[in-house]
């Protein structure tokens, strides 16, 4: 999937990419997993802040945070931040009774080459 977000990053035109936001690469990653028929949720609230998305497969439940990276040499520790924010906030606990694999990702984006990373 991640290979097929970055596809469409490519495409989109520079000039649209200028003024671009966690919620924008956010946004375009949630239109693309609907609109293979995969169910995702965006912002998701718990008692301790809100998880950007939650994807769900038949074996599985993905909890997503997206984190913006100036460039390339802060991608790691926007991916440390991201993954230290679920462990703090507790994101997947809420589905601590679902049957289905939980698995805690990050998706760093770097914003000078509009590029993600997980």
């Amino acid at each position: 999937m991640l290979h097929c977000y970055n596809t469409e990053l490519a495409a989109i035109p520079y000039h649209d990419l200028k003024k671009t936001s966690e919620g924008f690469y956010r946004a375009l990653f949630l239109v693309m997993l609907r609109a293979v028929g995969i169910t995702v949720y965006a912002e998701i609230p718990t008692k301790n802040g809100r998880s950007d998305l939650v994807v769900e497969t038949p074996s599985a439940l993905y909890v997503l945070e997206f984190k913006l990276a100036q460039d390339k040499s802060s991608v790691d520790a926007k991916r440390v931040e991201g993954e230290k924010q679920i462990a703090d906030k507790n994101y997947g606990v809420p589905f601590g009774n679902d049957s289905r694999t939980m698995h805690a990702c990050v998706i760093v984006i770097d914003a000078s080459a509009h590029v993600a990373y997980l």
